[in-house]
């Protein structure tokens, strides 16, 4: 299920369906369709029942509409987590299931704002960056309690007409081996 799902996200037209089935909460083709329009509809399909084998997509009813089954299709039960059962499961599988759904919002997100026809990158507020940092797990609760605190801040901002929305993630990677200046493995 991880490598298919995997798969999906990077797949721009099975990420597509993903996402939209997501945020309908639950779709038909023809939904799915007016949604998307640039795919063609034998496409759709096609991708529809490879999601369906890919256990990422399940069909929770059949609707019928002039003697023709409709299905209604939703997110897989079995894609979507718990975070108690990640951390109770130690497993790496469950994990990178939910690192997949975390990663799935903010798809969505910059899809919505690239989607759009007046973007500004520069003065919109938005961007995305790495920096990789030598840390204790001590140094990296600190620095995860001082981003906190910047961030309630700013959470707690009402709404204006100055003001945007704006969500903002936090990403620790697992750690690396890596090596010291003189080569050997740390």
């Amino acid at each position: 299920m991880k490598d298919s799902l995997m798969e999906c996200l990077i797949n721009p037209i099975k990420c597509r369906i993903i996402l939209q089935v997501q945020e309908l909460e639950e779709a038909t083709a023809k939904q799915l369709a007016v949604k998307l329009p640039d795919i063609p509809q034998a496409t759709l399909y096609r991708y529809l029942n490879r999601l369906l084998k890919d256990g990422a997509l399940e069909i929770v009813r059949e609707n019928q509409v002039r003697g023709v089954a409709e299905k209604v299709y939703v997110i897989a039960e079995s894609v979507i987590l718990d975070a108690g059962e990640v951390l109770t499961e130690r497993s790496g599988k469950l994990y990178m299931q939910m690192f997949m759904q975390y990663m799935m919002g903010f798809l969505k997100e910059f899809q919505e704002y690239t989607d759009r026809g007046d973007i500004d990158i520069l003065h919109d507020g938005t961007g995305f960056s790495v920096v990789p940092v030598y840390a204790t797990l001590k140094e990296l609760e600190d620095a995860m309690t001082e981003i906190g605190g910047i961030l309630k801040k700013l959470h707690s901002n009402p709404p204006s007409s100055e003001r945007s929305l704006h969500s903002i993630g936090t990403i620790i990677t697992p750690p690396k081996t890596c090596a010291d200046p003189r080569g050997k493995e740390v």
